[in-house]
């Protein structure tokens, strides 16, 4: 049985589907974990077609090599869109060695969307681009530091809200994950505020065991999308947020109506 919420970024609503596998062989249970979430998505009347964005959540390399099959013929076939993947025991229960988390939404136009991939091509896509919607990969990418780490994947950002004619102003949501035990995010929120100045972003943190390349440690994640004038917030900048996950950085706290002021305990 798979999960249904609803979030809404600029007066838009993004339907999130997540279910985990139970037990069984790393590849049936992706293969499980995939129909669950293909029924909730019917019920709420969308289908693969209307997934940008996939996070797939795995126990270790063992099991995600068991499971590399069903993998490239789902995620990167069926369900391709923008997508992430770590590996988290936390996001595990019991006997379950994976996880899928999908980010649908209910374009106007479906011939919109487009999958634009990396130059050279890589296994997983660099964006998804679908009406006023743009929903980018998570970015990583190797680097001697963390600051060069981050640094190379802010640039593949940028180059992605550059080809699309987004800019940071229309970037609404940023996610950032980090490796356990390799970085703190205070710099990182400073590069965010210096990018987008005029338009505050939300922006959550989460730490994972590994990423799935192992020299790199940290990934970003950006969801965009142009205002319209109808939008229910129109003109309205979205406020500060930081939302921290998995026991990452417990001694700070943010204000979520005061533009990146924040304070250690």
């Amino acid at each position: 049985m798979a999960e249904v919420r609803r979030t809404y970024l600029r007066g838009a609503e993004i339907t999130v589907v997540n279910a985990g596998g139970a037990s069984g062989a790393p590849g049936r249970q992706l293969e499980s974990v995939v129909e669950a979430c293909r029924a909730a998505l019917a019920e709420e009347g969308l289908s693969k077609v209307d997934v940008a964005l996939s996070r797939l959540w795995m126990r270790d390399r063992e099991s995600a090599a068991a499971l590399n099959d069903q993998r490239e013929r789902l995620l990167r076939g069926e369900f391709r869109s923008a997508s992430s993947s770590f590996f988290s025991h936390q996001r595990m229960s019991g006997e379950g060695v994976v996880a899928l988390e999908l980010y649908a939404v209910r374009p106007l136009d479906r011939s919109t969307r487009k999958i634009v991939t990396f130059d050279p091509p890589r296994r997983y896509a660099h964006y998804l681009a679908v009406d006023d919607w743009l929903f980018l990969s998570g970015m990583a990418e190797e680097g001697d530091t963390m600051d060069a780490q981050f640094d190379k994947a802010f640039a593949q950002v940028q180059g992605a809200l550059d080809l699309e004619g987004f800019t940071w102003a229309d970037v609404c949501s940023a996610s950032l994950f980090l490796q356990r035990g390799q970085a703190t995010p205070d710099w990182m929120l400073e590069r965010f505020r210096l990018a987008a100045p005029v338009q505050p972003l939300f922006v959550s943190f989460e730490v994972v065991d590994e990423l799935a390349n192992t020299p790199k440690h940290l990934e970003i994640e950006i969801i965009a999308r142009r205002s319209r004038t109808n939008d229910i917030d129109a003109g309205v900048a979205n406020p500060i947020g930081l939302e921290v996950f998995a026991g990452l950085l417990p001694s700070i706290s943010v204000s979520l109506l005061t533009p990146w002021r924040w304070r250690k305990r």
